[in-house]
């Protein structure tokens, strides 16, 4: 899942939160004969600071820099709260944190921008791109901070193990509780996410569930239980139009299945029907 970063996402999102950055880089893009913009090459460690029009200055840590799949640099930011006075190396720790980690394209930082200085992140400061490690690349993450994978995947299966007894027991509830520590020591343990989804389905929570089996999607996209049971809850939800895009692809992805997937994109359709021309 690392990098599956849009990059028109990454621009507007980082333009919103800083207006001037984005009227130059739209200025650039259009203006056919206008100068190259500059660029800062930026790097981890890295404090830029821009002064915005309104004399308040916004600042942002580099906290690592990656590449995108098409090998556009890509920097993982910390964001602090705006103050009045230029920002320094010093002085920002007494800032605020506005956004724990964002990614932005990394040739985003040009004119308007200055580096104030390099210096390595702190454990707090690198906390939200652990984080995201943690949901996206854990074997980096265990990596960068130390963990004894081993030792997390002994927990995790502990939990996991109690989560399916209480399940055959009937106790989704007791269930849901131990699928989720579990994924608090490993989130991307797929079965565990499949599970806990189930659970909440069984127990009429829909959009807890939908939100479980698109988290698995996201880890493994071609799931088959995470695929339908999200196309199942979608129609439970009155969705019925998502749901037959839903069930129409799955009988693409999983033709063995054909059969009872047809079933289901039938009942979809006959809902979606009902809804656009209901009785008078």
């Amino acid at each position: 899942m690392p990098h599956r970063l849009l990059r028109a996402l990454a621009v507007a999102a980082f333009a919103m939160l800083y207006p001037l950055a984005g009227r130059a880089s739209a200025a650039a893009g259009t203006a056919k004969d206008a100068a190259p913009r500059q660029q800062i090459k930026v790097a981890a460690g890295d404090l830029l600071a821009q002064k915005g029009e309104d004399g308040i200055w916004h600042s942002v840590r580099i906290l690592q820099v990656d590449r995108m799949p098409d090998g556009s640099p890509v920097a993982h930011c910390l964001f602090y709260t705006d103050a009045k006075e230029r920002p320094t190396l010093d002085a920002v720790a007494a800032l605020g944190v506005r956004d724990r980690h964002m990614m932005v394209l990394a040739g985003f930082f040009g004119t308007g921008w200055e580096r104030i200085g390099n210096r390595p992140p702190t454990k707090a400061e690198m906390a939200g791109y652990y984080d995201y490690l943690k949901h996206t690349d854990f074997p980096r993450y265990a990596k960068l901070t130390g963990l004894d994978e081993q030792a997390v995947a002994r927990v995790a299966n502990e939990h996991y193990a109690k989560a399916v007894a209480l399940d055959d027991k009937g106790d989704k509830r007791g269930a849901i509780i131990e699928y989720s520590i579990a994924l608090d020591s490993y989130p991307m343990f797929v079965e565990a996410i499949d599970n806990r989804g189930l659970d909440f389905m069984d127990l009429g929570d829909c959009k807890e569930a939908v939100a479980d089996f698109e988290m698995s999607l996201g880890i493994k996209p071609d799931g088959e239980a995470a695929f339908v049971s999200r196309g199942e809850c979608l129609l439970r939800m009155g969705k019925s139009k998502e749901a037959a895009t839903v069930f129409a692809e799955a009988i693409r992805r999983f033709p063995a299945r054909k059969a009872d997937l047809q079933k289901s994109l039938d009942q979809a359709r006959a809902s979606q029907k009902a809804h656009q021309n209901p009785s008078r």
